[in-house]
């Protein structure tokens, strides 16, 4: 599947299998919501395996927005395992500094609850 690269300014990378398309102002926002987050991923000298990949999934799940700290033991360069990342688990790459990534998912709708009433 083919990954859409945004160049510098343009807004985020996305993979045609993300969740929403970002527009700048929420890529903006997610940006300064990340700022603060520690890396809740971290991503070691096995490089990314299916642990890393449902340990994401469950914290996008869960949080929307997770900050990933890519270790520098990588066959590849940050870029390209970011965007392994954000396509394993549909999720947006909101950004990528050094060697920590930023993803957002939105929360999918809570389950009814049976009985309630």
């Amino acid at each position: 599947m083919a990954v859409i690269v945004s160049g510098p300014g343009d807004g985020p990378w996305r993979t045609k299998d993300s969740c929403v398309a970002l527009n700048k102002k929420q890529v903006i926002d997610l940006r300064a919501r990340a700022h603060h987050l520690s890396p809740s991923v971290k991503v070691g000298q096995s490089g990314i395996t299916d642990g890393i990949i449902r340990s994401l999934d469950a914290r996008l799940t869960r949080l929307e927005l997770v900050k990933v700290s890519l270790g520098g033991a990588l066959d590849t360069t940050t870029e390209v395992a970011a965007k392994e990342l954000a396509k394993a688990t549909k999720a947006d790459l909101v950004q990528v500094v050094g060697r920590c990534a930023t993803f957002f998912r939105t929360k999918p709708p809570a389950a009814p609850v049976n009985g309630a009433g």
